[in-house]
Parts: structure tokens; C-alpha cells; sequence
């Protein structure tokens, strides 16, 4: 089983919508088609909601990784990792970032 995390980007729409379309930007959105045509199950992993379902309703937010010191940023790939592997077991991931 594989599973594609797609990485968020800065570019968002100025209101509440699904993560699918919350995210403007061309290569995110090109990654995002790319996770929907393949079947796969495909999350969008995010700076600040970590792993996020295509149908989440999400606020537009500010925040980069980036912006997380060196603990932080390992918090937050330990809650993402941990997540994946708790959804989908033994699952191949592909990062698109």
C-alpha cells in the first residue's frame, strides 16, 4: 500500500474551505492532482494541523516549518509520521514537497 503526503503551501484562499482547495499554489495544487488520480489514500501535511484529510475544513493560517525551532520541527515529524503509520501500517509513503 502506498500513501502520498503532499506538502501545504503559502499560497491559500482567504476563507474556511477544504484542504483540498484551501491550497493555491501551482505546485501543490499539481501534487494534489497527482495524489487524486493515483487512488492512493493522499493527506496534505501541514506547519500547523500536521496531517490533514483532503476533506478537512481548515481556516486559512500563517505558518511555515520554518518558522519551528529544531524540537519543534521533530514534535511535528513525530505526530505526522506517527499518524501515517497508525492509519496505514506497514503503507510505503511519497512525499511530494
Amino acid at each position: 500500500m502506498r500513501v502520498i503526503l503532499v506538502a501545504c503551501g503559502a499560497s491559500k484562499v482567504d476563507h474556511v474551505a477544504p484542504a483540498r482547495d484551501l491550497y493555491t499554489g501551482s505546485l501543490t495544487r499539481a501534487a494534489m492532482a497527482y495524489a487524486d488520480a493515483s487512488g492512493c489514500s493522499w493527506y496534505i501535511v501541514s506547519a500547523l494541523h500536521q496531517l490533514v484529510e483532503p476533506a478537512t475544513l481548515v481556516q486559512p493560517y500563517a505558518m511555515a516549518l520554518t518558522q519551528l525551532d529544531r524540537n519543534e520541527r521533530r514534535w511535528w515529524a513525530r505526530q505526522v509520521a506517527g499518524r501515517v503509520l497508525a492509519l496505514h501500517p506497514g503503507a510505503v509513503i511519497e512525499l511530494h514537497a
